[in-house]
């Protein structure tokens, strides 16, 4: 058996973040090793740096193929919509079409996961807080929280950092899968819906017999105000408000206020609906036992 050199990969020392940490999970996958099979040496010494096969956030050397950092006076570089790259965005920009196996998959994951984590890592907003007491607990804190705590002391952080980047390359696995497998669904979504629009008659409610993912597809439609699809686990029948906006919570119209927050007979007896089972009291969903039943609770919705 052929000995087989590790890989050498260096990334800065002390408190580790998401961008050095996916930096390696990423390359990783791009090398088809596990992250115990890579030599990852966390260290500020030129010498060190020098030899290793990839350098990630640390050496002040961006040249697109192996160093990727973005601390040096140029930076690595600032995309169209303003969000500079770091370290992870810069490699993923080099290796993530690889990593993929496709270029749209790897700007779906780009745009989901790479840009704001890059933006963090900058500085740079990209989200508004609403609650002066309440901030969203986002990934890049998810990672930074392996770090050691300062009553554990720094003794483990190595260890700490190698569990981090195994966890991240998990995240990455599995949302490449799943953009994956939504590309290829939304295809064929798409057909299937948009010949279901044009051959519905009362455009404002939407039956969909299959799970498929609807939501961004009958947004674009301008009528429709509520879908009636198939519950699979359960065989019931669910009736769900079409938002206004996709990025939004806000919906075109609203299920009747008196049906907020009821189930069972309460909502039977209110709605008239003699199979209804339940809606949400934020009145974007509702189900009923029948199809049927969900449809006499989207008339009487659109009516409302």
């Amino acid at each position: 058996m052929l000995f087989q050199k590790k890989i050498k990969v260096a990334v800065h020392t002390g408190k580790f973040h998401s961008d050095d940490v996916f930096s390696v999970a990423a390359i990783s996958l791009y090398l088809k090793v596990s992250p115990e099979k890579l030599d990852i040496k966390r260290t500020r010494d030129s010498e060190i740096i020098k030899r290793a096969d990839y350098v990630f956030d640390v050496g002040f050397i961006n040249d697109g193929e192996t160093r990727f950092d973005h601390h040096q006076k140029d930076g690595a570089g600032i995309r169209s919509d303003g969000i500079p790259y770091a370290s992870f965005g810069s490699m993923w920009k080099r290796f993530g079409e690889s990593i993929c196996g496709s270029r749209e998959i790897s700007d779906r994951i780009d745009k989901k996961i790479i840009e704001p984590l890059d933006a963090d890592d900058s500085g740079v907003n990209i989200t508004k807080c609403l609650f002066n007491d309440i901030t969203q607990f986002t990934v890049s804190d998810l990672i930074y929280h392996f770090n050691p705590t300062g009553k554990e002391g720094l003794i483990n952080i190595d260890n700490s950092f190698l569990r981090a980047v195994i966890f991240a390359r998990n995240i990455l696995e599995r949302e490449i899968k799943r953009a994956k497998d939504i590309i290829e669904e939304f295809k064929v979504a798409k057909e299937v819906l948009e010949k279901k629009y044009t051959e519905t008659e009362d455009k404002r409610i939407i039956v969909i017999e299959n799970d498929l993912p609807w939501k961004e597809i009958i947004n674009k439609f301008k009528e429709p105000l509520f879908v009636v699809i198939k519950n699979e686990s359960d065989n019931t029948w669910r009736v769900y408000g079409v938002r206004d906006d996709i990025n939004t919570f806000n919906y075109r119209k609203y299920l009747p206020e008196s049906w907020a927050g009821k189930e069972k007979d309460d909502i039977a007896l209110i709605s008239g609906v003699k199979d209804a089972m339940f809606c949400h009291r934020a009145r974007f969903v509702c189900a009923a036992k029948t199809f049927d039943g969900a449809m006499e609770m989207a008339k009487i919705a659109v009516n409302n």
